[in-house]
C-alpha cells in the first residue's frame, strides 16, 4: 500500500495499536515511545504550510488526559517530553 502511494496525502496511520487497561496486577512499568516530526515555517508570511509536531503532542496528551476518565481510579498514565526539539 505505501508503494502503491495510498498513505502519500495522510498525516498519520496506526495499525495495530491497543488501548485497554490490564485486569491483573502489575509494579512494571509499560513503556511507549512516540516520534512526532513537524516543519518549520514563517508564522507570519505562512504559518498554513507549517506542520507543528507541539501542536500533535498537545493533542495526544489531550486525549490521554480525557482517556483518564474511562480508567479504573487504580490504572496510572504518566509521560515525559524527552526531546524539546527546536
Amino acid at each position: 500500500m505505501a508503494r502503491a502511494g495510498i498513505f502519500d496525502d495522510l498525516d498519520a496511520a496506526a495499525s495495530g495499536v491497543r488501548n485497554e487497561v490490564m485486569t491483573k496486577s502489575s509494579i512494571a512499568a509499560i513503556g511507549a515511545r512516540f516520534r512526532f516530526k513537524g516543519t518549520a515555517t514563517h508564522a507570519a508570511m505562512s504559518p498554513h504550510l507549517g506542520r507543528s509536531a507541539l501542536d500533535a503532542v498537545e493533542l495526544m496528551n489531550a486525549g490521554v488526559n480525557y482517556m483518564r476518565e474511562h480508567m479504573p481510579s487504580y490504572a496510572r498514565v504518566h509521560y515525559a517530553i524527552t526531546n524539546t526539539g527546536g
